[in-house]
């Protein structure tokens, strides 16, 4: 009980944690070789389980309140949901993209690229020539 109350800082917590260690021992008692002593063997439980929690805390924090307003993007939107005002010029980015201005940049660069990522985006030529940088001094 006293690893549970100082790992997870929380009285009620730990207890349950506790007696689900003691559980789920009990249900895997017949896996206990008898190599440690039963308390090493209930503690590894324990702080397996407390462990399997915190990781768990930590891939879904919540996300803060502060970044995420609805004030903040309100005033973007008009009543009937569309944008007050566009964020970008383009009026339609797929005949955009389309165009062959558009992929100009890209097939300038991949000519450089080795094989396959020649068709990639994430090739560091393609991306630079994306971005409006010179291709010649990625070289």
């Amino acid at each position: 009980m006293k690893i549970a109350r100082m790992e997870l800082r929380d009285e009620h917590l730990a207890e349950d944690y506790v007696s689900d260690a003691l559980a789920q021992a009990y249900e895997r008692r017949a896996g206990f070789r008898g190599d440690s002593s039963l308390r090493t063997w209930l503690t590894t439980i324990l702080k397996n389980r407390i462990i399997d929690l915190l990781r768990k805390q930590w891939r879904e924090q919540p996300l803060e309140s502060e970044s995420c307003s609805e004030d903040e993007f309100d005033p973007l939107f008009d009543d009937g949901g569309h944008w007050v005002q566009k964020p970008s010029d383009i009026p339609d980015p797929v005949n955009y993209a389309n165009k062959a201005r558009f992929w100009t940049p890209c097939r300038i660069a991949s000519s450089g690229c080795r094989n396959g990522s020649a068709r990639s985006l994430s090739c560091e030529r393609c991306s630079a020539a994306i971005r409006g940088k010179s291709v010649t001094t990625l070289a």
